[in-house]
């Protein structure tokens, strides 16, 4: 079986800003929040310790209970622009980026059918929306 299962308490962080993390994630139980952080900058000669104290955490999402997070991360890794925190006891099943390839490889026709499938939806959307844009 490729999906892992990890636990955490809570307030622990399942992934913070900046950490590079390219699993995708399924909450299996629990809750958890999605954090943006703000720096609001005064002058462009702040000290970088008078930069945390002008920040702001914005909570901006919730995930519970059968909802998933990370799929661009399983397709390209990249640095988190936010921070998955943990409000209560939270079991996820994760999927890695390796994990996930391996599938790909295994089954590789419905990969490709579906690849193209994507491609088609999103050149028809363009070509839809430069027709619309062209005829006003």
């Amino acid at each position: 079986m490729l999906m892992q299962e990890k636990i955490y308490g809570p307030q622990e962080f399942i992934y913070k800003k900046g950490q590079i993390d390219s699993r995708l994630i399924f909450i299996a139980k629990g809750d958890a929040e999605i954090m943006y952080e703000r720096i609001f900058f005064s002058s462009t000669h702040q000290s970088y310790a008078s930069k945390f104290k002008n920040s702001k955490i914005f909570r901006v999402g919730k995930l519970t209970l059968n909802e998933w997070v990370g799929l661009q991360s399983i397709l390209k890794p990249e640095k988190k622009s936010h921070t998955l925190q943990c409000q209560t006891m939270t079991h996820i099943y994760y999927l890695t980026d390796q994990d996930f390839q391996h599938v790909l490889k295994q089954f590789p026709h419905e990969y490709y059918i579906n690849s193209y499938t994507y491609q088609f939806k999103q050149s028809k959307s363009l070509f839809i929306k430069n027709q619309i844009q062209f005829s006003h």
